[in-house]
Parts: structure tokens; sequence; C-alpha cells
């Protein structure tokens, strides 16, 4: 697991990095954090978010991926998961192709 209880993260490439390897995040809900770490629909979970910056809600999401990590095929899903997640700028622009395009579609 990588443990990040950052208070802000405009992008945060650790939690990209640590799912590429397998390792599983545990993350304030914050900006890119929010962005990249997946927990629902279960299928597709990469890792787990806490919403309030305070040390019980921390500590609770911490101890859910615990019990988590007791089930060891739950546990791989999450990392295979993570491992298999694009981050690629290609991804990334192919979206952001498909938005401009939708745009101009609308002003014609």
């Amino acid at each position: 697991m990588i443990l990040m209880p950052s208070l802000y993260e405009p992008c945060g490439l650790s939690q990209m990095i640590a799912m590429r390897y397998g390792c599983v995040p545990v993350a304030h809900a914050v900006g890119g954090l929010k962005d990249s770490i997946i927990t629902e629909p279960e299928t597709k979970q990469t890792g787990f978010l806490f919403y309030n910056p305070t040390t019980s809600d921390f500590t609770t999401c911490l101890e859910t991926a615990l019990k988590i990590y007791q089930s060891k095929d739950q546990w791989k899903t999450i990392q295979l998961n993570g491992m298999k997640t694009d981050f690629s700028w290609s991804r990334s622009a192919k979206k952001y192709a498909n938005i401009y395009n939708e745009l101009l579609k609308k002003n014609k």
C-alpha cells in the first residue's frame, strides 16, 4: 500500500506509479488522487479513498483496506486493476479531442 493523506494534490503521480507496480493507494479524495483512484464499482476498484481529512477517517479507510487485504483474491483484483489502468497522454488526448468535437457539433 501507499498511504497518501494529502490535503491537496493537483495531479498526483505517486499513486499512478504505485498502481503500475501493484501497490494499492489509500488516499484522501482530493485533486488528482480523486480523479485517478477508482473505488466503485468493486470490480474496477484500484484503491481506497477517504473524504474528510481527519485522522479518524484516514484510519477507518486504512482499516477497510487491511480487511480487504485478507481476501487474497479480492486484493489481487485491485492490484491488477491498478496495473492495467492507462494514464497515458494518448488516452487523455483522445478524451479532449472527443470533447472538442462534441462542442464543434453543438456550434454548427
